[in-house]
């Protein structure tokens, strides 16, 4: 009796493991289909837009840019949950960036990622108050 009862808990944690497996196989998969050159636009809880850019995401990492600011850092799908934290910094003077004299910070997101696009929400890191929706549209493969 007690080896069945340990044969069912060795069969219990296999499929819990092999259920874990395949969530980390969907979860790589999304991250791939996540993959491509995005349009991104962005504005602060003050209600502040901002210019608008490209970023670049690539097997979970993040650059790109606009007019003013570079933006590097992570991004990460699991199932349609995208969450992500993203640095922001000024690669010509004077910027001005949506929070006014910030200009070199970092941001963490999280939100959703469907058919190719991504909306997301957060904060200026250190600054709860200094809120940012950030919205992607895929407009290539890599």
């Amino acid at each position: 009796m007690k080896l069945l009862v340990f044969h069912h808990a060795i069969c219990v944690v296999q499929m819990e493991y092999s259920e874990i497996a395949s969530v980390q196989k969907l979860d790589r998969r999304r991250n791939q289909e996540m993959n491509g050159v995005y349009s991104v636009s962005f504005d602060s809880a003050q209600g502040q837009l901002g210019t608008g850019g490209v970023a670049y995401v690539s097997d979970g990492k993040v650059y790109g840019g606009d007019a003013n600011f570079y933006y590097k850092g992570t991004l990460d799908v699991s199932g349609e949950t995208a969450t992500g934290q993203i640095h922001v910094g000024p690669h010509q003077q004077p910027a001005q960036s949506i929070f006014g004299p910030l200009t070199e910070f970092d941001l963490q997101l999280s939100g959703m990622f469907r058919d190719g696009s991504f909306s997301l929400g957060g904060n200026v890191v250190g600054h709860i108050g200094m809120g940012i929706k950030v919205s992607g549209r895929k407009v290539a493969e890599l």
